[in-house]
């Protein structure tokens, strides 16, 4: 249990750093996962259109002699249909990213400047890397243009770290790190007030995308082949038969993975329950930073685990997950595929490897139920670098079988879609569609791009070019709003056979769609179907979203088509769900 909680005989200082950097982990996985769960809903709500139609009734009778008498009267009634809004930029899964992105890296700089000279100066080159990686000349601060700032910026945090590292090596870690977070809250009070451009933090953002995307495709990496090294540990606890337990769960566990990834790559389309790959890399990290430990005998030259290393773990996976947490947050799917890509390649490449790295280094130690894990990275055949380098071809393997061009085009289309976003807040229409189109060229059939473009033409009544964006965006990703707006638009052009077909279509890859259930009802009551149209308003009756509309659709309706209903009996069932 002590090796488990590890922290616990740390000093006061470090346990309070390590609660704190923790935290901000924790919060970065679990935030990945409501956006997650959230889904296209954080950049995309509902719209409920509204079509008034006129019904004329009579609303009396009387008789003059031998003549009836009917006085006519017109009533009003009222149809709902639900309809996709255009995409709103989630600001706020924005600005956490950057956020934890800061003190992040504010933490891989601190870890830095406690490195010996050579790492030391390794490590500030590649801080470089990043810091020009976030193209701060773009934000034209107090209006200077070229590279004046950034390498001010640069300048500075140097200093500041040759100062702790030469001048005042005594410094805590928590002085450091508090030292490298208010220059860097500096740095974004000034970016934030005086840049030259609008939503300079958003466009930081935008910028920090391609860095951060890297550092989060080497931690997953990195971790690939965690979960197999709990097998070994969880192998190692029983009294007997360590090798054949360590080998049944690692055969189930990497058919799985490799199950997932053939699907993945369009291999095998089975109806199987296919492993979530957010929930392979959370587990992978988790039970990584216990791991990362382990491997403490193979880099204690550059940096010792306690407590360094533990917060330059932390900081990378924080990175990792928050960076897809604003991926997931605005439906980036086209970097999502990146992220997908890299998280199941890398596990199965690096899980196929791993296993080798077991049975060449320690099978005869299983085999007499010795505590392989205390020794796992203390190889005396394949050495951990062949395993690193092995698996990271394996890995590639998988890549170049998927196009590796594609691999670099989604990334590409990832960016573009944030660029065309700011252009939207902007209120720029016409840059922002040229950049969704660019999206759009490198990622052909990525829903962000394509659903913004049927949004654009849509609302400037160029419905063939809406069909042809929205037929795209449903090709391979489609979500609950591009398929309801595709079939709206052929009720646009009441062609309401057309809307219905779109529909059922849209029906079967998104059987309990509740917006698409509404709609049909909707559609099939244009072409006097009522048996189709109350089968659908009913079933839209039994989801909150739609259940308002269901109702008011079938009472309007009924009117419409002069159905002999009991106005009582049809409060008191609407009333009692």
């Amino acid at each position: 249990m002590q090796s488990l909680f590890f922290w616990k005989d740390w000093p006061r200082n470090y346990r309070t750093t390590w609660f704190v950097l923790s935290g901000i982990l924790l919060f970065s996985v679990i935030y990945m996962w409501l956006t997650w769960f959230q889904g296209a809903n954080g950049i995309i709500e509902w719209q409920k259109m509204q079509e008034q139609k006129m019904v004329e009734t009579t609303v009396h009778q009387f008789r003059l002699g031998p003549f009836q008498l009917n006085i006519p009267g017109e009533s009003y009634v009222i149809f709902e249909y639900l309809q996709g809004s255009a995409i709103e930029h989630n600001k706020l899964s924005s600005y956490l990213f950057l956020a934890v992105l800061i003190i992040s890296s504010m933490t891989l700089l601190t870890v830095i400047s406690t490195l010996r000279r050579l790492w030391y100066y390794i490590g500030m080159g590649l801080f470089v890397l990043f810091i020009v990686g976030l193209r701060l000349e773009v934000l034209q601060l107090f209006n200077v243009s070229g590279y004046t700032i950034p390498v001010v910026i640069i300048v500075v945090f140097i200093a500041l770290s040759f100062y702790f590292k030469s001048f005042k090596a005594s410094a805590t870690f928590a002085a450091r790190l508090l030292s490298f977070l208010v220059l860097s809250a500096i740095c974004a009070i000034l970016i934030a007030y005086f840049s030259d451009i609008p939503y300079p933090l958003l466009h930081l953002s935008v910028t920090a995308y391609l860095p951060a995307l890297i550092l989060t495709m080497l931690f997953i990496i990195m971790v690939a082949h965690e979960i197999l090294v709990s097998f070994v540990y969880i192998a190692s606890q029983g009294t007997s038969k360590s090798l054949q337990h360590f080998s049944i769960i690692s055969f189930i566990y990497l058919i799985n993975v490799l199950i997932t990834c053939l699907h993945e790559l369009g291999v095998v389309q089975w109806e199987f329950l296919y492993i979530n790959l957010y929930l392979l890399l959370t587990m992978s990290a988790l039970l990584g930073l216990w791991g990362f430990r382990l491997r403490e005998p193979l880099y204690d030259g550059i940096l010792y685990f306690k407590p360094v290393g533990a917060f330059l773990y932390v900081a990378l996976a924080a990175i990792c997950f928050i960076t897809i947490s604003q991926l997931l947050g605005n439906a980036n799917d086209a970097a999502l595929k990146v992220v997908r890509d890299i998280i199941i390649f890398s596990h199965t490449g690096y899980g196929i490897i791993f296993l080798t790295y077991i049975f060449s280094n320690f099978m005869v130690m299983m085999a007499e139920n010795l505590p392989v894990y205390k020794l796992l990275y203390k190889p005396n055949r394949m050495p951990y670098f062949t395993f690193r380098l092995a698996g990271l071809i394996a890995t590639l393997a998988f890549l170049f079988y998927s196009e590796w061009r594609q691999f670099v085009f989604h990334g590409l289309a990832g960016f573009y879609n944030y660029v065309a976003d700011l252009y939207v807040l902007q209120e720029n229409e016409l840059l922002a569609q040229d950049f969704y189109e660019e999206s759009r060229k490198y990622a052909f059939q990525n829903h962000r791009a394509n659903y913004a473009l049927g949004s654009i033409k849509s609302s400037r009544i160029n419905l063939e070019g809406a069909h042809y964006n929205y037929m795209l965006a449903n090709a391979r990703r489609p979500t609950e709003f591009s398929l309801v707006n595709d079939g709206n638009l052929f009720v646009w052009q009441k062609d309401y056979f057309g809307a219905i077909e779109t529909y059922r279509n849209g029906r079967e890859k998104m059987p309990s769609s509740a917006a698409l259930a509404n709609n049909l009802g909707y559609a099939y009551g244009k072409v006097h179907s009522l048996d189709s149209a109350t089968y659908f308003m009913n079933a839209a009756r039994q989801h909150s979203l739609t259940k308002t509309s269901a109702e008011g659709n079938f009472l309007a309706l009924a009117a419409v088509e002069y159905l002999p209903i009991r106005t009582d009996s049809v409060v008191t069932i609407f009333g009692n769900d």
